[in-house]
């Protein structure tokens, strides 16, 4: 047995499968006002509608009353705006306009309600009288009774809710401690929802920005493959997110390996690199990258001294724990030699005229901003008609299934090794598989694929 109000009620046992003792809560007309003030509010979008969606819950559940708000936020001491004011007919005798609490009213001062805002307690007068108010003059003298509550925001009192009765004891001690909760708790929705909106044009500021950056990444990228004498070249690039830490391109060399300026039948540089991480710190050490490369001197183009320039210019600038993986070659046309060094980057893939695979690993080294000085060694390799070079990021290799299983290096070679035909082909065939391994997941990072073919002169 539990007491309520002096009725003995006895307790019912509730087991599994047993019905609730409901209370009938049917005739409560408070009930579904105050519940569809509770969806108004999570869908509010504006400080505004927070407050139009309290005065109406307010008024349907407890009946008309005269409501007004006043803002001090920004003001000195003793002055105040009047930011609403809803008579008891639901006129609205002021509105404000913006998102701040009626920044575009005037501030005034004296009067009754500069006598509520001189003090931060909140305040219950009954069998009042207000008339010939300096501020408002007779508008108030219907009412008998009110009730006033500061509305804190971090500690400091930004306004004021108002609530007047007609009868000089229509409002009381309850009536203020539920207006003390009731508009504190509209006052911090209010203060969430300018912070979301505030937050959601950050957002949209960032991601602009972001935009941005990722437009000036792909700028950096060769916009068209360029013309390399018995070489035809494919490529593929896709960002993990608008910008990426991806980066290749194919340079002219007008400076032979020995020194001499060439006119005809120049070295190329090929270069592919992988910043770590993504996004736009990534992005930006790309264009770092760039930067140094294509502001080389001319007597830089020997693979390992390239890695070096590189590694010197990026620990220059103090990159923390960001670091790049790079493969840099220069290719001879005439002699269809491949002259590389390797900074930590995955070894590219050279398909053979027979569908057999091998990995150019005899060259090898840690990625530049490691450490301030790159020692590399160099490899040399002779090409041969048919035979197609792959360059690639672990965006590629690292790909993950559903299971979190990696594509892998050996389902790479594979595809490569059983697809014949030109670079293009080539490309393709591989970023489908990577697609079909992926089964439609988010990539986790960016992938870029440079395939090279050497043709018939």
């Amino acid at each position: 047995m539990t007491t309520t109000g002096g009725r003995r009620t006895p307790r019912i046992e509730i087991g599994q499968g047993s019905d609730l003792p409901l209370v009938d809560l049917s005739t409560n007309s408070r009930i579904p006002v105050l519940m569809e003030l509770v969806d108004s509010l999570s869908r509010a979008t504006a400080p505004q509608q927070v407050l139009d969606a309290v005065i109406v819950a307010m008024r349907k559940a407890y009946g008309p009353r005269c409501y007004m708000t006043l803002s001090t936020r920004d003001l000195p001491a003793g002055q105040y705006r009047i930011s609403r004011w809803l008579t008891l007919d639901g006129v609205e005798h002021v509105r404000a306009r913006d998102q701040t609490g009626g920044n575009d009213k005037p501030a005034l001062t004296g009067g009754i309600l500069g006598r509520i805002v001189s003090d931060p307690a909140p305040k219950l007068c009954q069998g009042i009288s207000i008339k010939g108010d300096p501020v408002l003059g007779d508008d108030l003298a219907p009412f008998g009774s009110m009730i006033a509550v500061p509305l804190i925001e971090e500690g400091k009192t930004v306004g004021w809710t108002v609530l007047l009765h007609e009868d000089p004891h229509g409002l009381g001690v309850a009536d203020l401690e539920q207006l003390i909760l009731r508009g504190n708790l509209a006052g911090t929705a209010m203060n969430s929802v300018l912070i979301a909106n505030r937050l959601r044009e950050a957002t949209d500021w960032i991601q602009h920005e972001v935009d941005h950056i990722a437009s000036i990444q792909r700028a950096l990228l060769p916009q068209s493959l360029p013309e390399i004498p018995g070489l035809r070249v494919a490529s593929w690039f896709d960002a993990y997110d608008r910008a990426g830490g991806d980066y290749f391109d194919l340079i002219p060399l007008t400076v032979g390996l020995d020194g001499r300026h060439l006119e005809r039948n120049m070295p190329w540089g090929i270069m592919i690199a992988d910043a770590a991480g993504h996004g736009p710190a990534a992005a930006v050490i790309v264009a770092m990258m760039h930067a140094v490369l294509h502001a080389r001197e001319p007597h830089v183009s020997r693979p390992a001294d390239m890695l070096r320039h590189l590694n010197e210019r990026l620990f220059s600038r103090r990159l923390g724990s960001e670091f790049v993986t790079v493969f840099y070659a220069t290719y001879d046309p005439a002699s269809r030699v491949l002259r590389y060094a390797n900074a930590g980057h995955n070894p590219p893939l050279l398909r053979k005229t027979d569908g057999t695979v091998h990995p150019l690993d005899r060259a090898g080294g840690l990625p530049l901003g490691v450490t301030d000085v790159v020692e590399g060694d160099e490899a040399v390799v002779q090409l041969a008609e048919g035979e197609t070079l792959l360059l690639y990021t672990d965006g590629i290799s690292e790909a993950a299934g559903p299971s979190g299983e990696q594509f892998g290096i050996e389902r790479l070679e594979a595809v490569l090794g059983a697809t014949a035909g030109d670079p293009e082909r080539i490309v393709e065939s591989i970023s489908a598989s990577v697609r079909r391994h992926e089964s439609g997941q988010k990539i986790r990072d960016d992938q870029t694929m440079l395939a090279l073919q050497v043709q018939q002169d």
